[in-house]
């Protein structure tokens, strides 16, 4: 896999959080796994895979986590800090990012997430059609080859992360809106 591959895993990552904020104004904790996989692949991009601007072409093994000895990392304190502020760089740009082509694609997301409150799911073409992406689909048997190798983006996928962040912001919506009608005194559905 590509720096960019992983750059755009980064951005559609942060979408959810970020549509969150968008539309409800506040932050849950329903983008946590989110957060966690961002950080898992920044941290990777950073210390196994040499896809740092600060590091380059370095790799920094840490501790085994299942080891029962507590080791020290292999490296220095000024490294350890480094190494965690560039992690912070790439997921920071990735949120950056990832608010822009929502703030961009807004009307899409919109969309979006009014369908799946009303149909609850949806699935990849559905979503294609309804937020304009339309992307090439080939159909091939068993026997037959593809005709060539599918190429990885090299920037994120707007529909990719309206798709992410339109789940998050439709369960924040439906939360909303059941905890809207409810009366909090008497708990009756007002």
């Amino acid at each position: 896999r590509t720096k960019s591959y992983f750059s755009d895993e980064l951005v559609v990552c942060a979408g959810g959080r970020v549509a969150e904020e968008m539309f409800t104004g506040d932050i849950s904790t329903g983008a946590a796994q989110d957060r966690a996989e961002a950080t898992h692949i920044a941290r990777n991009m950073v210390c196994r895979l040499g896809m740092s601007g600060e590091f380059g072409f370095q790799a920094f093994l840490e501790p085994n986590q299942f080891s029962a000895a507590e080791l020290p990392p292999p490296y220095s304190q000024k490294t350890a800090e480094a190494i965690d502020a560039e992690v912070q760089k790439l997921v920071t740009d990735a949120y950056e990012k990832a608010r822009r082509l929502l703030g961009e694609n807004r009307d899409r997301l919109e969309r979006l997430a009014k369908a799946l409150l009303e149909k609850e799911s949806m699935d990849g073409r559905d979503v294609e059609d309804l937020v304009d992406i339309h992307k090439k689909h080939e159909e091939t048997s068993v026997s037959e080859e593809p005709a060539e190798k599918p190429t990885e983006p090299s920037e994120a996928d707007a529909g990719a992360v309206v798709e992410a962040a339109a789940e998050v912001v439709a369960k924040a919506v439906a939360e909303a809106s059941a905890e809207k009608t409810e009366d909090p005194e008497s708990g009756n559905a007002q």
